[in-house]
């Protein structure tokens, strides 16, 4: 446990409350008090305040990451990158996931009906034990469900529990500790994974940085799976904003236009060998120019129909011009990176490239998300760029530096993401000083029991 217990104190600064549970009116099972384990309820601590708002940007998540992470973990730990739980690479962790498993939020979850009718008894005790300790969350009787980090902290006393339940045999309870080791072990990873994301969190200026020299590169470790299989960085995910039907046909034409692109009658051989030569933060600037030069013009559906309603023009120029909206310009970005540019790139072989889609209300957005994985698994470096804003630009003014600064999406605060709010947070701070009302007193008692209104009337303006 002290692996864990480690972890989260370099990640957040972990305080452990131990006055925090109550005393249930029932009496406890056949015992001594004295045997029963002590359970911890985890508060985690961010470095400071945060800004008192439901949305924030990318720019802040940067500025005020280790502010975020406890709200972060606690409520959003799909963003900015998470598998779900319910993904194959989170359950090939675990031998019985029926069982023992991760929820929703990534809560632990233990289920009587499918981990063994001899082991009842020892999950009917933890049942009781963590009800009467305030730290079961599960309001079904079969069930048992912890949030991630309070289950992290009591590994070690769920696991001395176990051992006092005589009513269950040994081998059920060596079972049933090796569900409870195997979910310690994930979710360590887990968190390892959430936090690598948030401190990986960076802009494209320092993006050659994160290139890794040939011989540091290996085969994929734990982290590129989780990558790999990550909420927006699996192929369906892009194909959900823009479609392809048959990806040779789509990396051909791709590599045509590339060649036309450069110019001076460039060959697809010479294309190809450029692209193959292309640092990561030129591979990302010939994207987005690549995606800027298939659209003569940003229209998004609604758009496209206000220009059609205006009048007939059907034969018009306009009719006739490729016009695209974000999912356009940020999907064909991503199939060019992972189509065309990476497979001939071995400066790419530990990059990973997909989509960011943001919907909060009626505000809908779509960019891209670049991450490279360190081999050893121990850190990763997360890229966010947006090749929607190059609509707009002429095409032959676009430099690569120019492009490189008006894709960054970490520097500006205009690509959002929402924070779960709560009641507390908007009764936390005390009130400002300006909207208080402070009293005026008046005396009108002049000291000879005389009724004298003269201080009042002197305050009128």
């Amino acid at each position: 446990m002290s692996h864990s217990l480690t972890f989260l104190f370099a990640l957040i600064s972990l305080v452990l409350g131990l006055g925090s549970a109550s005393k249930a009116a029932d009496s406890p099972p056949a015992r001594t008090p004295s045997a029963t384990p002590e359970f911890v309820i985890p508060r985690l601590v961010g470095s400071g305040p945060i800004p008192p708002r439901e949305v924030l940007s990318l720019k802040e998540l940067r500025q005020y990451r280790a502010a975020l992470a406890p709200r972060l973990i606690a409520d959003h730990m799909d963003f900015p990158l998470m598998v779900r739980p319910s993904d194959p690479v989170v359950q090939d962790m675990l031998s019985a996931p029926e069982c023992a498993r991760f929820g929703q939020d990534f809560r632990i979850q233990l289920y009587s009906a499918w981990c063994g009718r001899a082991s009842w008894p020892v999950l009917d005790l933890l049942k009781q034990e963590l009800k009467r300790q305030g730290l079961d969350q599960s309001r079904s009787e079969g069930r048992i469900e912890l949030d991630l980090c309070t289950f992290l902290v009591n590994v070690e006393a769920l696991c001395e529990l176990i051992d006092l339940c005589s009513a269950a045999p040994e081998e059920a309870r060596e079972i049933l500790k090796q569900r409870i080791r195997e979910l310690e072990k994930a979710a360590v990873l887990l968190l390892q994974f959430k936090e690598a994301t948030l401190n990986g969190l960076d802009s494209l200026e320092t993006i050659d940085r994160a290139a890794l020299s040939p011989e540091v590169r290996s085969g994929p470790g734990a982290f590129e799976r989780l990558v790999a299989a990550s909420e927006g960085m699996r192929e369906e995910d892009t194909r959900a904003l823009l479609d392809i039907r048959d990806t040779q046909d789509f990396s051909r034409l791709s590599l045509e236009r590339t060649a036309e692109l450069l110019g001076k009658k460039a060959t697809l051989e010479q294309a190809r060998r450029r692209l193959a030569e292309m640092s990561p933060s030129e591979a990302i600037t010939m994207a987005a120019y690549f995606a800027r030069s298939r659209f003569q013009s940003y229209a998004n559906p609604e758009q496209q129909m206000q220009t059609l309603s205006l009048e007939d023009r059907s034969d018009s120029l306009d009719a006739w011009l490729q016009v695209g909206d974000c999912r356009h310009f940020a999907g064909l970005a991503v199939h060019f990176l992972n189509h065309v540019v990476k497979p001939v790139n071995p400066q790419l072989e530990h990059w990973y490239f997909g989509v960011q889609s943001t919907h909060i209300r009626t505000y809908h957005h779509a960019y891209v998300k670049a991450v490279c994985v360190s081999p050893k698994s121990e850190r990763l470096r997360l890229f966010f760029f947006d090749p929607t804003v190059l609509a707009n630009q002429p095409l032959r003014r676009l430099t690569p530096r120019k492009v490189q600064r008006l894709i960054e999406a970490t520097s500006r605060n205009d690509h959002y993401f929402t924070l779960k709010q709560y009641a507390e947070d908007l009764v936390a701070a005390p009130l400002d000083a300006d909207v208080t009302f402070d009293p005026q007193e008046f005396p009108l008692d002049n000291g000879r029991g005389v009724v004298d209104l003269a201080p009042l009337i002197r305050e009128r303006p």
